[in-house]
């Protein structure tokens, strides 16, 4: 299983293979990009990865989303606020699946369940308050 953390800000990015898809490992995912941008942001935004979003349910008002208890807790521990990419939102997906795509390619051919797809998370950044080693 893949890992993959994007910074909106610079398209840097986190990447980290794993045997499982268990929630401890995605969860040292999240340490582990943490550690090598050095600093976590305020916001982490989700797309539909069952390791994250449990259910979502739309309503005519809305929709609703119900994240992973344990996931809300180790955000409630790093300070950060889960949330999910809009449904459909073509901007939401580009760059992350060119990501994935060369990603793909350093897997030397090894694919994740369900068609080859990553699991992703997007760590959005403000300027001020990025990695001073980040390309400019």
């Amino acid at each position: 299983m893949a890992f993959l953390m994007v910074l909106t800000h610079s398209r840097r990015i986190f990447l980290r293979f794993s045997l499982n898809a268990r929630m401890d490992s995605f969860l040292l995912g999240h340490v582990l990009a943490f550690a090598a941008f050095a600093g976590v942001a305020r916001v982490l935004l989700y797309d539909n990865l069952k390791s994250a979003v449990i259910e979502r349910v739309d309503h005519a008002s809305g929709s609703a989303i119900r994240f992973n208890a344990d996931l809300l807790a180790f955000a409630a521990a790093h300070r950060y606020e889960p949330r999910p990419v809009a449904v459909a939102r073509g901007n939401d997906r580009g760059p992350r699946e060119a990501q994935e795509r060369a990603g793909a390619g350093r897997r030397a051919g090894a694919r994740s369940p369900g068609g080859g797809r990553c699991g992703r998370v997007l760590f959005r950044q403000k300027r001020s308050c990025a990695d001073p080693h980040a390309e400019r």
